[in-house]
Parts: structure tokens; sequence; C-alpha cells
């Protein structure tokens, strides 16, 4: 998800996977936000609420688009230097800022590490996501990163560092429902005295759902 400007991400998981020939599809989707399924912790600070600059479209894009997607991202290369999950780059490549993982830094990145072009993506999914209002120009859109968890494994809480990533995150869910766990950035993410804290927020993300990150970001 590593981004000067703005990053997107697709995530899949790996049980559900589909193959089949892509289907004719509408360049338009009339879309609504909408209030996701959501559980909070007895300490939550905005009990009952959303975090400021969450937004959520449960039906983002269709079934046939989500099976064009799927196709597009069995074409093409998996990274497998993460053990809980494979990725593939569409324009920047990926860069940890904890540098623990070498081969996903810039000055290893070699020619089988290279990403996709952006204009590999389907015109009209960049066109739904600009379509938001959260991206002004096509431009800012700088990655795509997609993500597919692997035998049901999740990803450890982390922060997204805001110079790298932009102030604007958008995920596309495929395939199987998520559970995002929500933390403010600055609460402990071990607890306290090994207990779980209580200040989150989980949010359901449903199959082909986008939820949107804007601003003061969240771990």
């Amino acid at each position: 998800l590593a981004a000067v400007a703005a990053a997107g991400t697709l995530v899949a998981t790996a049980p559900l996977r589909l193959s089949c020939a892509p289907a004719t599809l509408h360049t338009a989707l009339n879309f609504q936000w909408s209030q996701p399924s959501a559980v909070y912790g007895h300490r939550f600070k905005l009990s009952q609420k959303l975090p400021q600059g969450l937004r959520y479209c449960a039906d983002f894009i269709s079934e046939a688009e989500e099976r064009e997607l799927d196709q597009l991202l069995s074409t093409g290369p998996w990274l497998r230097h993460i053990k809980s999950r494979a990725q593939q780059f569409f324009g920047l490549v990926y860069y940890q800022t904890t540098q623990q993982l070498p081969a996903l830094q810039p000055s290893e990145l070699s020619a089988q590490n290279e990403a996709r072009s952006m204009e590999d993506l389907p015109e009209w999914l960049m066109q739904r996501v600009l379509a938001t209002g959260a991206f002004p120009r096509e431009g800012e859109i700088n990655q795509v990163a997609a993500n597919e968890y692997l035998d049901r494994a999740g990803i450890s809480s982390h922060v997204e560092e805001p110079t790298a990533f932009g102030r604007n995150l958008g995920t596309l869910s495929m395939l199987s429902p998520v559970q995002m766990t929500l933390t403010p950035a600055e609460e402990d993410l071990h607890g306290r005295d090994g207990l779980d804290h209580g200040n989150w927020v989980k949010i359901l993300l449903e199959p082909r759902s986008f939820l949107l990150l804007q601003g003061r970001r969240v771990s």
C-alpha cells in the first residue's frame, strides 16, 4: 500500500478463488454510502460512532465485475515475501517502512518484483473510485495493491504512515467477508497487562464493498 499521494487496495481470500472469463460490464454503477456492521469496544471514545473520515459502500462493484477483477489477478505474479498473504501491485511497489523485508525495499526491487501497469486495471474501476470524490485527480492514485490472505490469516496491528500513503486510502473487499479492527493510533496495541484495552471498533467488510479512510489515521 505504499504511495506518495494516495493508495488503494484490493483484498481477496484464497479459499473462494474463482476463475472465469471477463464479462461485459457497465462503466458506471450508482452507489450509495451506507452504514457498515460494526462492534465497539467498551472504551472506544467515539462510542457507537464511526471515526470521522470513514465511509463505506456495501455494493461498490457487481458480482460480474468481481469476477473480472479476480480473473485479472489470476493472470499476474503474486509476491510471497510475507507469510500471511500474497501481494500483487499496480503502479508503485509497496515497501515496508519498518524495512524488515529487504526484498520489498525500493533499493532491492528487481525485474521480478516490478509492478503491473495501472493501465492493466479496468477503466471502469478507476472511474468509479474517482466518482467517490476522494481523489480529485486520477494522477493522485499512484498505486493499487492486491492482498490475498491465505488460510484465513489476517494482518497484525499497524499504522499506515501518512507521509507514505497520503491522506486517502481505499479498500475494495472481494470474495469473502473481512473484519477490520480500527484503534486510535496513540493506544498501546498490546493492551494493558496483556488484556484487551477495549478502545477499538471492528467493522465488517462485505464482499464487493468499498471502505474509504480519509484524514487523520487510526491503526
